[in-house]
């Protein structure tokens, strides 16, 4: 059994202008992830067929100013549409990062 948690997904509908989600609130959203912060990358088509990207072919940073980037950087096609891009973060190796950063800065404020 796997230790994934309950998805959440963030969405809305488009503004009367046109401007979506990310262009409204880009400057909450992460510019690229590193990719040892992935779990996981599938990509969901309208005909509800899903792609994972194997972990081995996870770049080392995904950029998502352009969601429809990462198709390119793992270098993958399929005639449907797609409709969502899901990404699983590592929660560990996440965690780990912030603390380690936490710890590093802390050391600086308070040496030994």
């Amino acid at each position: 059994m796997t230790r994934k948690s309950t998805k959440i997904v963030l969405m809305g509908k488009r503004t009367d202008e046109g401007e979506n989600l990310q262009s409204l609130i880009k400057d909450l959203f992460p510019k690229s992830l590193p990719g040892n912060f992935i779990y996981s990358i599938s990509f969901c088509y309208d005909d509800d067929f899903v792609f994972e990207i194997p972990k081995s072919d996870i770049p080392e940073t995904i950029s998502l100013d352009n969601p429809l980037n990462i198709i390119e950087d793992v270098d993958y096609s399929y005639d449907g549409h797609l409709e969502i891009i899901e990404i699983i973060l590592d929660l560990n190796n996440v965690k780990g990062f912030l603390n380690k950063g936490s710890n590093d800065i802390l050391s600086k404020i308070f040496p030994n």
